[in-house]
């Protein structure tokens, strides 16, 4: 992300606010060129745009990974600046390792920073879902993207005189670049999901309840 130097930064920190509200308990990993001072990121002062951002990142609890070093990531022949941050959630922070500014020589005036990424599979890959389940069959596709379609125009009030999947996206993709909340417009596609789920699909039983009910699922089946 780039913070505009002659932009208020209030604008920045609202950009970042639609950033966490859309990604929510997820992990979050964020590159900034802040255009910030501040001795929080081992500046040697600390100026009124970096005040109002440390501020921000304390009170929502975002990490800077940025370490104290004598190289800087922008550096030049005129200056060098310490305004690039590396910043994480609560949710990244215990993922990320050995943050540094790597000493080899680039063509830019960017010193390259690296840092390693770990992730146990089996933990991140486990469903923790406590929704809704669906059983699918091949042969309700198509009634499942006609359900769809329909929900998708009543409910964004979108032209209903014709369109494909593919031109609705398109226009729902305008829509979206104008939302200010982007996390209340994936709520609405989430809730559109489920009411066709519901319209289309029978819910999966588990396995327990059905042998508790002596019944048998025959046929090829998909779960969704």
């Amino acid at each position: 992300m780039y913070f505009g130097y002659n932009e208020p930064i209030d604008n920045n920190i609202k950009t970042v606010e639609r950033l966490l509200k859309f990604t929510k308990r997820k992990k979050l990993l964020l590159a900034i060129d802040s255009n910030s001072r501040s001795t929080t990121w081992h500046d040697i002062k600390t100026n009124p745009r970096g005040k109002l951002l440390e501020e921000f990142l304390a009170y929502n609890q975002l990490h800077i990974l940025n370490e104290d070093s004598e190289r800087t990531i922008f550096q030049s022949c005129r200056w060098s600046s310490k305004i690039d941050l590396t910043i994480a959630n609560n949710h990244m922070l215990a993922a990320i390792k050995d943050w540094k500014i790597l000493e080899e020589e680039n063509c830019w005036d960017q010193n390259i920073i690296e840092y390693n990424l770990t992730f146990n599979p089996d933990k991140e890959h486990k469903c923790n879902s406590q929704g809704p389940r669906f059983i699918m069959k091949e042969d309700q596709h198509a009634d499942f993207q006609q359900n769809f379609r329909r929900e998708l125009l009543k409910n964004f009030e979108t032209d209903n005189n014709g369109g494909n999947i593919s031109e609705i996206d398109e226009r729902l993709a305008e829509k979206l670049t104008s939302q200010e909340d982007v996390g209340l417009f994936v709520d609405r596609i989430e809730n559109i999901i489920r009411t066709t789920c519901n319209e289309t699909f029978k819910q999966y039983t588990s396995l327990k309840s059905i042998q508790r009910g002596n019944l048998s699922l025959g046929g090829r089946q998909n779960l969704l």
